[in-house]
């Protein structure tokens, strides 16, 4: 897709080849669920580690990346709208990622 748009952007083709282009492309395969689970957890986890945040914040990261994902996959079996399905899940990683904190400082604390 960014190859289509940058020749797009260069080249200026015919409408009708884009639309060729585009529907070649949409018929290609997509990865599994769980191919997918797996990329929320590894990349959310290197963004934590990424952005400054410690191996104990990168553990939680990768278990919340793949709720998020399910989250947004039960979502959209359900139809909601994508302006509220955006929201729930910034809500819920919200709430996942307060949770992983006060679940840290609670295991701290009993030490």
């Amino acid at each position: 897709l960014n190859h289509l748009c940058r020749q797009i952007c260069q080249n200026t083709p015919d409408l009708n080849i884009v639309d060729a282009q585009l529907d070649e492309i949409s018929k290609r395969p997509i990865y599994g669920f769980y191919a997918q689970l797996m990329a929320y957890a590894i990349t959310s986890s290197m963004f934590t580690l990424f952005f400054g945040g410690a191996f104990v914040d990168a553990f939680w990261s990768f278990w919340i990346g793949p709720l998020l994902k399910i989250t947004a996959h039960h979502l959209t079996k359900l139809r909601t709208n994508p302006f509220l399905r955006l929201f729930y899940v910034a809500f819920s990683a919200v709430f996942f990622q307060r949770s992983s904190v006060i679940f840290n400082w609670l295991h701290m604390s009993i030490r």
